[in-house]
C-alpha cells in the first residue's frame, strides 16, 4: 500500500493568499487579485508582487543607465521569508522618506534649496 501524498498543486492565487497572511504578521496590509492564471499582492502605492509560475516578483528599484526596473524574486514555497524581505523593503523605504524631510526642515532652517547649491569637491 503506498502511504505517499501527490503534493498539494500551488496555484498563483495560494500562494498570494499565503504571502497576505505572512504580511499581515508584519502589520502590513495588502488585497489579493487574480484572473488568468496570475495573482496580484497590492501592497502600498508604488509596490505589487506578482505570483506566477514558482516566485514571488516585485520591483525594488530602477537601472538608469539601462534604463530598466530592477526586480526582487522570491520563490513561492517560502511566502514568510518573502513577506519578511518586503517588510525590511517598506522599513527601508520609510527610512529614506524621514531621512529626506529631515534634510529639507535642516536645509529650510538655514535658508538653503538643494537645487540652487553647487556641489564642491571634498577635502582631502
Amino acid at each position: 500500500m503506498n502511504t505517499q501524498h501527490a503534493p498539494e498543486i500551488l496555484t498563483s492565487l495560494n500562494a498570494a493568499q499565503q504571502l497576505q497572511r505572512e504580511l499581515a504578521h508584519q502589520d502590513i496590509s495588502s488585497d489579493v487579485h487574480d484572473g488568468y492564471g496570475i495573482a496580484l499582492i497590492s501592497v502600498w502605492i508604488g509596490l505589487v508582487v506578482w505570483c506566477h509560475h514558482d516566485g514571488f516578483w516585485w520591483r525594488i528599484g530602477w537601472e538608469p543607465g539601462r534604463k530598466r526596473a530592477v526586480y526582487a524574486w522570491h520563490p513561492l514555497t517560502e511566502p514568510g521569508r518573502a513577506a519578511r524581505r518586503i517588510a525590511l523593503q517598506e522599513y527601508d523605504r520609510d527610512l529614506a522618506a524621514v531621512a529626506h524631510q529631515v534634510s529639507r526642515v535642516a536645509d529650510h532652517r538655514h535658508g538653503r534649496r538643494l537645487d540652487r547649491v553647487p556641489l564642491q569637491p571634498r577635502a582631502r
